[in-house]
């Protein structure tokens, strides 16, 4: 049924004290926020009580050290308030709910836990508090969750996209996710300042025997792609090359995606081009491109 509010097993573990299980994965992952923003097709609907002084939001805001990239999208009010990433057309997103392994991550920093996560579907049902709308949503409440002795710090959340009906059953249905108006919104019920970074779906991740989010593997995936047509591909060439030739770009390129369930991670990338027999040689003046 759409909409129903249910309580669900999630998990929220502080930045710092999880360093992340298993080996790496691979993987699919959806960005719906980051420093880049929103994804293709997608945009930003931000809310807030009408009645009183309007609410404050800013998607590349920087009074915090994100834990990706630079930037977290800020909410402030002085009544409910949230915001969420919209497909005004819908979005099929099957293949990121619980019987494909998928589950929602994301990191929030939030002076309250009086907070509601929603999906909206583009179909007619009960919203967060049981009213009938035209758009049913599926609510995750955050009150009475571990968040309420891990305010003001970043946690990062982790829902596993999955039901469990009934409660206490130990029978998990995959939430439906084929009709998507919003695959993430966020609201605070009171008035509150919260941050949030890194919004995003990963597949193929959660362990059968487990619905436990944190017992999920880290997820590092590796493509090359054309940089013409960003297709995937399985080789490397250089198109218009006359050799002899100095340095010269391939028109392809390695994208990396790595969901690591930790802040604080970075890669190394080794190479045999900085060495005294490379020719050509890769010269530096910055010193982490120098070789050790």
């Amino acid at each position: 049924m759409i909409g129903k509010a249910r309580s669900l097993f999630f998990s929220i573990l502080a930045a710092g004290l999880y360093s992340g299980l298993g080996a790496p994965a691979g993987a699919e992952i959806l960005t719906l926020y980051s420093d880049k923003g929103v994804p293709p097709g997608a945009s930003v609907l931000a809310f807030s009580n009408p009645n009183t002084t309007p609410a404050f939001f800013q998607g590349d805001n920087t009074d915090l050290a994100a834990p990706e990239g630079l930037q977290a999208f800020k909410t402030q009010g002085v009544s409910w308030a949230g915001w969420g990433v919209i497909y005004n057309s819908g979005v099929n997103l099957t293949k990121f709910n619980a019987a494909g392994g998928g589950v929602l991550r994301f990191w929030l920093y939030s002076n309250s836990s009086d907070l509601t996560l929603s999906l909206e579907h583009t179909t007619p049902g009960l919203d967060c508090q049981g009213v009938n709308q035209i758009r049913g949503k599926d609510c995750w409440d955050f009150k009475g969750s571990q968040l309420g002795s891990n305010l003001n710090k970043w946690n990062l959340v982790q829902i596993p996209m999955f039901f469990e009906e009934p409660p206490g059953s130990g029978i998990f249905v995959p939430v439906r996710m084929d009709d998507l108006f919003s695959p993430f919104e966020l609201t605070s019920n009171t008035g509150a300042t919260f941050y949030v970074d890194d919004v995003r779906y990963v597949d193929n991740v959660l362990y059968t025997n487990s619905p436990d989010p944190t017992s999920a593997p880290i997820v590092f995936n590796a493509t090359v792609k054309n940089i013409s047509d960003q297709q995937v591909t399985s080789n490397l060439t250089w198109s218009g090359i006359k050799l002899p030739t100095g340095w010269a770009r391939a028109d392809q390129y390695i994208e990396v995606q790595v969901d690591p369930n930790a802040p604080g991670w970075g890669i190394q990338i080794y190479s045999d081009n900085t060495a005294p027999d490379a020719n050509p040689q890769f010269v530096s003046a910055t010193p982490s491109g120098q070789p050790r």
